[in-house]
């Protein structure tokens, strides 16, 4: 028998052992593998743009990150449950080459029959993950197709993987001597240290994060608050959590409290041993909140955006001939006559005139009005002719401007003597984002005259709003809308013209740009939602490989507690608590990053609600690793029941 052989009977007569990081590594290629097949798919790579292809793209680099973070870590408790038969076999005279060249074999066996796997049963789940992206993307369902593409970038970074893996998993074993080896995981371990310093180093981080959000944000403090960030949660778990327990191991009146010496003396052990793991879990679940709390608002404003405008349509001049205006308005006439539907078209005329403060936007009295009376809001009183009123966007992004606008008591012309006293102030999200001044229809063409004379090469705006009473604002379109449909018919055809250099105006359809954004927005939350899913997924993985290699332990000391009296049901007390607490303080201290992270994000985004979604993502990853949490508890707590006496 060689020694190729020999590593491939060690696989064959050990499966049940090694059956955990066959069947971890299979999974990580059944993730990758089919969501190259989603991104490759032809439907897919000739429907998205060039932003939403680089985003998926993006995507599987995450996962492939994720895959190996997860075979590693497999390997890891794998090969550190194996100490004891490699100590049995140097004992036997086997040299520390062979032990390395026989860890390469098994490696490499188990990873290619896990290439196989996962490329096998990623092509029976491919139909479903296909049609649930389909119906979450709102698009056509998705055919199989004949992946070589995806299959031959999954065999080429997986390989490539397991040979990696196969290499960094001798320094797991290296140098270790025989009585390390034989004792495994039964090697006694010394009381974890910690250091005061680096432990309040965490808390100034974290307080120094607090305190520069609370500062006018520039780039500069931005990477002085990740860093910080950084910093403190690392040692947060690498140093605090370990003092923190020491703490309470000195408090007699709750170290001695019931079940309360058992969880707690192994935990400092556990926190430890973990600390890399809980700082990597928390920062990528930090952003990970965050990334989807982002998309969920801009999808929230995307919604309120539609749903504040009652104009299917708006259609703007830009000062073109009137000839070629008015034929494109009596286009979208026709069409909107063809089809059956009733519409009021409002037009309203604007003018930027030149007063001594700066130049304004200016509106008509009664074309405001007529805005207001479709929008169902309230209208202007009657103006005189030497009054205005101030009108401002209430969107978050607009409100330096809208504060500067409000600060107007009276306005004077550069040029003339006209003076207008500001009477009233409102808001209205159907001006323009800038801003406007509401002034009496006399007025207005007063402005324009003096306008037009100080600026010739300018011109009257003319907009040109399409009010469709059978496409109301508060039912949301989707694909199959005949007002997505229209509305991308018309920004099409202007788009021709203009590509061959034909004047055309611009046409603001809503159905289109809402369904357009919603499209690129559930896109990231597709890919967001998958890798939080794989990340979960990781998460659980990694603490059930980490109980796993501890479980030999862990049943002596539950078995002999058992013998001087520790009941069932205070063993499931003490170890439900550790299990729950490797399982939530890295979401927990994940989500406090994330909601205090909100002010510096919003102050740039500007989103007026986002506290919602990003709570909503983060209880996504609570319940996913809730679920995970009581799989584990329970196989867990199943194997220990066994030894109690």
């Amino acid at each position: 028998m060689n020694f190729r052989q020999f590593a491939f009977r060690n696989v064959k007569r050990n499966a049940r052992a090694y059956s955990a990081y066959f069947l971890s590594s299979t999974f990580a290629v059944t993730i990758f593998f089919v969501y190259a097949m989603f991104i490759f798919h032809p439907d897919m790579t000739s429907g998205v743009g060039k932003t939403t292809a680089l985003a998926m793209e993006a995507a599987e680099y995450i996962i492939f990150f994720l895959a190996f973070l997860f075979v590693l870590y497999s390997i890891s408790s794998f090969l550190k449950a194996r100490k004891k038969e490699f100590g049995i076999l140097t004992m036997h005279g086997a040299k520390a080459s062979q032990i390395n060249k026989l860890i390469i074999w098994e490696n490499m066996i188990i990873g290619t029959a896990s290439l196989l796997a996962g490329i096998g049963s990623g092509s029976l789940l491919a139909k479903g993950f296909f049609l649930l992206s389909a119906k979450m993307l709102e698009m056509k369902r998705l055919p199989l197709y004949l992946p070589w593409k995806a299959i031959g970038l999954t065999s080429v970074a997986f390989l490539g993987l397991f040979i990696v893996i196969s290499f960094l998993s001798l320094l797991m074993v290296r140098k270790k001597r025989v009585l390390e080896l034989l004792l495994g995981t039964n090697q006694p371990k010394s009381e974890p240290t910690t250091s005061i310093f680096l432990s309040l180093l965490s808390v100034f981080c974290l307080a120094g994060v607090i305190y520069f959000m609370k500062q006018e944000m520039d780039r500069l403090k931005l990477i002085i608050i990740l860093l910080l960030g950084v910093i403190g949660t690392y040692f947060l778990f690498s140093q605090l959590s370990v003092l923190v327990i020491r703490l309470l191991k000195k408090n007699r009146l709750f170290f001695w409290r019931k079940t309360n010496l058992i969880w707690l003396s192994e935990m400092a052990y556990k926190m430890k041993d973990n600390a890399r793991m809980f700082f990597m879990v928390t920062i990528l679940t930090t952003f990970a909140c965050t990334f989807a709390g982002v998309v969920l608002a801009y999808e929230q404003q995307n919604a309120e955006s539609f749903t504040n405008n009652p104009f299917a349509f708006k259609y703007y001049a830009n000062g073109g001939p009137e000839d070629k205006w008015k034929a494109e308005v009596a286009k979208i006439d026709k069409e909107l006559n063809q089809v059956g539907l009733k519409f009021e078209k409002i037009m309203i005329s604007n003018v930027s005139v030149g007063f001594k403060d700066s130049y304004h936007t200016v509106l008509k009295e009664s074309d405001y009005n007529q805005l207001m009376r479709v929008d169902k809001s309230e209208k202007i009183r009657s103006l005189k002719n030497d009054e205005a009123v101030i009108v401002t966007s209430p969107e978050k992004d607009m409100e330096v401007m809208s504060k500067k606008l409000k600060q107007l008591k009276q306005l004077s012309l550069k040029e003339g003597n006209l003076q207008l006293s500001v009477v009233e102030q409102k808001e209205s999200r159907l001006v323009f984002p800038t801003g406007v001044l509401v002034v009496s229809d006399a007025t207005y063409q007063t402005l324009k005259k003096v306008a037009l004379k100080a600026n010739p090469e300018d011109h009257e705006g003319l907009e040109v709003n399409y009010f469709v009473p059978d496409w109301p604002r508060e039912r949301l379109p989707n694909a199959s809308s005949a007002e997505v449909k229209m509305g991308l018919k018309f920004k099409e055809e202007m788009e021709s013209k203009r590509e061959s250099g034909e004047w055309t105006g611009a046409l603001l359809a809503r159905a289109p740009e809402y369904f357009l954004s919603k499209q690129a927005t559930q896109m990231y939350m597709f890919i967001g939602i998958f890798i939080a899913a794989v990340f979960a997924v990781s998460i659980a993985s990694f603490l059930h490989f980490k109980f796993y290699t501890d479980l030999n332990q862990d049943q002596r000391i539950y078995h002999g507690l058992s013998k001087i009296g520790l009941s069932p049901k205070e063993m499931i007390r003490a170890s439900t608590i550790q299990i729950a607490s490797l399982f939530f303080i890295p979401i927990v201290v994940a989500g406090l990053q994330s909601v205090v992270g909100l002010s510096t994000l919003n102050h740039i985004l500007q989103f007026t609600t986002l506290y919602t979604p990003v709570l909503t993502a983060i209880g996504f990853f609570f319940a996913l690793q809730f679920i995970f949490f009581l799989i584990v508890r329970m196989l867990y707590l199943r194997q220990l029941k066994r030894v109690m006496v």
